[in-house]
């Protein structure tokens, strides 16, 4: 999330490992670029013992372009779209909080 914390570790899920039941937490540390809309992330996924102790980390890095609503309107006008919609979720919801994934549907009729 733009915004959010940067820098720092932040435990973004615990679940159970689907094979051995046992805790993975994951984490993720950010970084963002304003100027060029780049978030880099790098994802640390913890497996865990019954008793919680760190028993294998894994992690992998990441960097992702945010595009907003009205940039994204601009470049499918200009790419030939004449027809989009924007959703806030892959069921077509509106898009209406920053929380939401911005999914958009094109046609060039």
């Amino acid at each position: 999330i733009i915004g959010g914390t940067e820098g720092m570790p932040v435990l973004e899920a615990e679940v159970k490992h689907p094979v051995t039941g046992l805790p993975v937490r994951i984490y993720d540390t950010r970084s963002l670029n304003r100027v060029e809309q780049v978030q880099h992330s790098i994802i640390e996924i913890q497996e865990l013992d019954a008793g919680g102790l760190v028993t294998a980390v894994h992690t992998s890095e990441t960097s992702m372009r945010w595009t907003f609503k009205y940039e994204m309107e601009l470049l499918l006008r200009i790419a030939g779209f004449q027809r989009w919609q924007i959703c806030g979720d892959f069921a077509r919801r509106p898009l209406t909080s920053e929380k939401d994934l911005m999914v958009v549907f094109a046609w060039r009729d």
